[in-house]
């Protein structure tokens, strides 16, 4: 092979490379993932503090705007399970002190942007967001070190505004599958109810499927091309 030739050659090879490595991240790619999320979660209540178990299940949706941020929404349900030390409840001027078991369902809805440290094959994220919450709480009693009941509470309910921070690490599968992880914390700001404080910290994993709508609405904003290009 003469050296045009080989020269022809090295140059279609590049251009086939350049074509594949951009493919797999676009400024107009977006994804749609299944979550699931561990962690502790930390209440407040009648002037006492207590921690718990915190489990959940959600999805997320992202459009990227570059290959190294993204728009995102994000849903997800909860389930906590804190427990309280030393609550004392007055019931006829009589005050009782015990412990509390409070068992919550909630779901968060919330709207961020994540930043995409790196494009292949490994991938730093940092995420934030704000959102809403909701909590319930059912009835449950306040009992001695020995498990009697020594005061009934009722239910509680609380809406708060949340702001999360998370750190991940993707790792990308082909073209179009990735996974990944993150651990983040979570913060409500009550904004009406009865269910006191809320801090979490939760470890996320989830799966997520990429692809290039270029029907969106946002799709070609800011110059992006649309599409895997």
């Amino acid at each position: 092979m003469t050296a045009p030739r080989q020269l022809a050659c090295a140059v279609v090879l590049l251009a086939i490379a350049g074509q594949t490595s951009t493919a797999e991240a676009d400024n107009d790619e977006a994804s749609a993932h299944v979550q699931a999320v561990v962690g502790m979660v930390r209440t407040s209540e009648r002037g006492a503090v207590g921690l718990g178990p915190l489990l959940g299940l959600g999805g997320r949706f992202t459009l990227a705007r570059s290959d190294a941020w993204a728009f995102e929404a994000q849903a997800t349900g909860l389930r906590g399970a804190p427990h309280l030390d030393t609550v004392t409840i007055i019931t006829g001027g009589v005050p009782s002190t015990g412990t509390l078991d409070r068992v919550f369902l909630g779901g968060r809805l919330e709207l961020g942007a994540h930043l995409r440290l790196n494009v292949l094959p490994w991938i730093p994220t940092v995420r934030g967001a704000i959102g809403v919450q909701a909590r319930w709480s059912g009835a449950t009693s306040l009992r001695n070190d020995a498990g009697d009941a020594l005061a009934s509470l009722g239910a509680t309910s609380s809406t708060d505004l949340t702001a999360a921070l998370a750190l991940g690490l993707d790792r990308r599968v082909g073209r179009s599958l990735m996974i990944g992880a993150s651990v983040g914390v979570v913060h409500a700001f009550p904004l009406a109810g009865d269910g006191g404080g809320f801090d979490a910290v939760e470890l996320t994993a989830h799966v997520g499927w990429y692809f290039y709508p270029g029907w969106l609405p946002l799709a070609g904003w800011l110059g992006s091309s649309g599409g895997d290009e």
